[in-house]
């Protein structure tokens, strides 16, 4: 009897593990996509900003392009659907933006991603939808899939 309740211990803990595990990958494939937006002011009240993007989510990774042209970088991301507001950290490994960290909160909406990041030196995440120092905001719509590609 005594080796029944560790045992139901580690499968409950696997069971935990493995419904976390899942809720990540349901949510990484609706994230999955290109989106189109801008990097706005304030609260975004006006959903066009000064700083057009291309935001691309693949199960891995996320990669940016500043007006069509200007390769921003690209790396990985760490989701943590228990904070509230949802957590999304990148990481940028490569491109043109400071490599580290980017430490986010956002928001999935249909087919409307709010994205909101501090840039790598900050410590931590954005605690609500707005700009300011070191904190950008982006408004990205997704871009509907080619015909075939589902």
């Amino acid at each position: 009897m005594t080796t029944v309740i560790p045992v139901l211990g580690i499968l409950a803990g696997l069971f935990l593990a493995t419904a976390a595990e899942n809720a990540d990958l349901a949510e990484r494939k609706k994230l999955v996509g290109v989106w189109k937006g801008y990097a706005v002011e304030g609260t975004g009240e006006k959903p066009v900003g000064p700083v057009k993007l291309t935001v691309t989510i693949t199960m891995e990774e996320i990669s940016a392009v500043q007006d069509d042209k200007q390769d921003l970088g690209a790396g990985t991301y760490k989701l943590d659907l228990s904070a509230n507001p949802k957590r999304l950290d990148g990481t940028c490994a490569r491109g043109q933006v400071p490599k580290g960290k980017y430490l986010g909160i956002y928001k999935l909406e249909g087919d409307v991603f709010k994205w909101c990041t501090a840039m790598p030196r900050t410590q931590e995440p954005p605690k609500e939808f707005r700009t300011g120092k070191g904190v950008y905001l982006m408004i990205l719509k997704r871009e509907p899939q080619p015909a075939g590609k589902k």
